[in-house]
């Protein structure tokens, strides 16, 4: 939305980790848990979703920031081994202490824009997209994404192999060269 918004100062994309549409009886089932019922109870019940946000904030102050991303990640073999790192550990307990900063509300309100349907703003826009996920999305699977961008002419998606919640720090590089490649083909388009 907000690229459709940019009109003509939005030249090109790059979806990184990005999730599409969501169609409930399609992709749903296939989200790790914790995600599953996030998006459930933000599309469904808000009130439901601040109160599960409440409850996973104290957990967070309770468990403290290494015990909960390592049960929030439960089941992410990559995601897991990134928090090794303890750079990658220290952006996702700032990242994690950002968002409690903000207040459930801004949550709600962004976990409804997430799971809205926000397809007519991507068929509106008429710019090179690019599509940059991790073969290992906990979130969104790569053969849910490859669809949706091929449907709409922006394929193929470059696959990272082994990539997830954590590709944007762990693959840095990849997602650096992706966005040199779109700069540069939005500047020979002028």
């Amino acid at each position: 939305r907000i690229a459709r918004a940019l009109g003509p100062r939005c030249r090109g994309m790059l979806m990184v980790s990005a999730g599409i549409p969501i169609d409930d009886a399609r992709h749903v089932r296939h989200m790790n848990l914790q995600t599953r019922v996030a998006a459930i109870a933000a599309r469904y019940t808000p009130s439901m979703f601040a109160m599960l946000l409440r409850i996973g904030i104290a957990q967070f102050n309770r468990i403290g920031h290494v015990a909960y991303l390592n049960k929030f990640f439960h089941g992410s073999d990559a995601d897991i081994e990134a928090l090794k790192r303890p750079e990658i550990l220290d952006l996702y307990r700032r990242s994690v202490h950002h968002m409690i900063t903000q207040g459930t509300r801004h949550m709600v309100t962004d976990g409804r824009a997430a799971m809205a349907d926000w397809g007519g703003d991507y068929e509106a826009l008429k710019v090179p997209i690019r599509w940059l996920h991790g073969s290992a999305d906990p979130v969104m699977g790569v053969g849910f994404v490859q669809e949706w961008a091929e449907a709409h002419g922006h394929g193929p998606v470059d696959v990272v192999e082994g990539g997830a919640s954590s590709m944007l720090w762990v693959n840095a590089d990849r997602v650096l060269q992706a966005l040199a490649r779109l700069i540069e083909a939005t500047e020979k388009d002028g």
